[in-house]
């Protein structure tokens, strides 16, 4: 079929003469994967154009960033292009289609981009998911991570976790908590079973916690709050008074000088059995080899 007919037409493009869209759908691009496409292209050329449209004495790019930036890398002087004509709508669903059919996305971008679109067109979850051929939770559950934790959204840009651990990090609405289980998960390399897991078990120890009482705020100053909370009076409690505060901190014995050492600041290895009886005789060469001592938690009771 005449490349006429089906809309476009392929030109050889000086890099000179291309830009890149305002809205362009990757925000990092991982530059050591684009050294083997480069010596491709170095030894038998692009072989699938990159995409353009006209803007101007100019040619946008629509679709092929990764080839453009392997073609910078190759020094090639002029690059073949698909040239179609497009408006912004149809260019930005062109980007799309590129990108999650052909290479892959990560999931923050393609939930920062997401939105920009239900934004600029007016649409709902629904029409942008017919109009990119997936599902709506598939849309809302990445747009979801534009208001989700920066520090999650970041290790997950970052290709630390992927987007089900992200999931189940962001159900934890304690920050601190979801800070430290970040931290576990980057580090020892969980699988998402084990941080659900982690996550199960934070929301059974918050069940177990005794309610706070509901006191108005609104109540009139001579109105006792206690009263009006429903407690019993001092001396008709049947319990102390006194107000105990636990500060808990969690440490585990260094595998190599065994000082405990706060688990935030320990590394996770993976050792076969007869590795580590190899490493045990070279740092400690008197052990017998004996499994370390089990995780030392420390808890300092305050009486207020």
């Amino acid at each position: 079929m005449p490349e006429e007919m089906i809309g476009y037409k392929i030109l050889e493009l000086s890099l000179s003469d291309i830009i890149f869209p305002k809205d362009e759908l990757r925000t990092k691009i991982f530059f050591e994967d684009l050294d083997e496409l480069a010596r491709s292209i170095r030894t038998v050329g692009l072989l699938n154009p990159i995409t353009v449209r006209p803007s101007g004495d100019k040619f946008e790019l629509i679709a092929g960033f990764r080839r453009l930036k392997a073609c910078e890398i190759a020094n090639l002087a002029v690059v073949p292009c698909r040239v179609v004509d497009s408006d912004d709508m149809r260019a930005d669903l062109q980007k799309l289609h590129e990108n999650m059919f052909r290479e892959s996305v990560n999931p923050v971008d393609e939930g920062n981009f997401f939105k920009r679109l239900l934004i600029k067109n007016n649409w709902r979850i629904v029409d942008l998911s017919v109009q990119i051929h997936k599902s709506p939770s598939y849309v809302s559950r990445r747009i979801q991570l534009t208001e989700a934790d920066p520090l999650i959204v970041s290790a997950l840009a970052d290709n630390q976790i992927n987007l089900s651990i992200a999931d189940e990090l962001n159900r934890v609405d304690d920050p601190d908590t979801r800070s430290r289980l970040l931290h576990y998960a980057i580090h020892s390399g969980a699988t998402v079973e084990t941080v659900r897991s982690w996550r199960v078990q934070y929301e059974m120890d918050s069940h177990m916690m005794p309610p706070v009482p509901n006191v108005d705020p609104l109540a009139p100053p001579d109105t006792d709050p206690v009263a009006a909370a429903g407690l019993p009076k001092f001396g008709e409690e049947g319990y102390p008074t006194r107000k105990v505060e636990e500060h808990i901190k969690e440490s585990r014995p260094c595998f190599s000088c065994m000082n405990d050492i706060d688990t935030r600041d320990l590394y996770t290895m993976f050792l076969c059995p007869s590795c580590r009886a190899v490493i045990e005789k070279s740092l400690r060469p008197e052990s017998t080899h004996e499994d370390p001592a089990p995780a030392a938690k420390s808890i300092e009771k305050e009486i207020v």
